[in-house]
């Protein structure tokens, strides 16, 4: 694990400069106590009803929705013209979703097809990856992408200091302290989780894998040439740097959610049949139609 240590203290943050200061008004306190409390409404997911876990917290801000809308723009725009999210990133950004992400990982191996390459994937996510977001860690990566001044300020009063109630109907919960988390469903909330997770694509810049993100779901695959009983060395050392990340920042990996499986050929029957009998990986098969 000393590679991996290293190389993850090595994926530094980026130097702050230039800055972002948006010339937002200083914020004052008197105003925001009235703001401190948020109201959220549990959404389903997915699974029973009577578990708790199955719930999204969604933020209701309508008080603050527009100057985060105008605020959210600017950084936006400051962020990308200096090219600092990583082009990785499909989550969240204007002219690239979850149709972009597909398609650039299905360009990514049918390369591999045609070049007679064997790839090797595995999905990973985070659980409940905006509800655990740690705000001094996130306000420390925020001042290395240059944001200072009173947008820093009006952030760490957005984040901050808060309390949130669970609102269900006209039932509405004792008010309870925020420690952690970006609001979900806000308009400011996945830019500040693009920025905590954007250092991410750095820990594996020395290694030949390739990767996507969106959000906070990465698709990380190597690809070799015929090795079928190769020990994949690079992709172990790629998770584990990617576990050593998540405890550095206090991210969890949701293990259940995460997968992984080989991309072959249909027509290379005496490689499925190879490793079918040596490998642990899931086999797809892959079929490609053409015109």
């Amino acid at each position: 694990m000393g590679n991996t240590n290293s190389a993850i203290e090595q994926s530094s943050l980026p130097d702050p400069n230039p800055t972002f200061d948006a010339g937002l008004p200083i914020v004052n306190e008197s105003n925001e106590d009235a703001k401190k409390v948020r109201y959220i409404i549990p959404v389903h997911k997915n699974g029973a009803t009577t578990d708790p876990n199955n719930f999204r917290p969604i933020s209701l801000t309508f008080v603050m929705e527009v100057m985060e809308r105008v605020f959210n723009s600017q950084l936006l725009c400051y962020l990308l013209k200096r090219d600092l999210i990583t082009n990785h990133q499909h989550g969240f950004i204007k002219r690239k979703s979850v149709s972009t992400n597909l398609l650039e990982c299905l360009d990514d191996r049918t390369l591999n097809l045609e070049k007679k390459y064997i790839t090797g994937v595995i999905y990973f996510d985070f659980k409940k990856a905006f509800d655990t977001v740690c705000h001094s860690k996130l306000l420390a990566k925020l001042v290395s992408y240059g944001i200072c001044g009173n947008a820093l300020t009006w952030i760490e009063a957005l984040l901050c200091g808060r309390s949130q109630s669970v609102r269900i109907g006209q039932s509405i919960s004792t008010p309870i302290s925020v420690i952690s988390g970006v609001p979900q469903r806000s308009v400011f909330g996945p830019t500040l989780f693009l920025l905590f997770i954007n250092d991410l694509v750095d820990i594996f810049s020395d290694l030949p894998v390739s990767l996507s993100l969106f959000a906070d779901d990465l698709k990380l695959y190597e690809y070799t040439c015929y090795k079928v009983d190769a020990s994949h060395d690079d992709l172990q050392t790629a998770i584990d740097r990617l576990i050593g990340w998540a405890r550095l920042w206090q991210l969890q990996i949701a293990i259940p959610k995460c997968f992984g499986f080989r991309i072959i050929n249909p027509q290379w029957n005496w490689l499925t049949q190879l490793i079918t009998s040596c490998t642990t990986f899931e086999i797809l098969v892959f079929t490609m139609i053409t015109g």
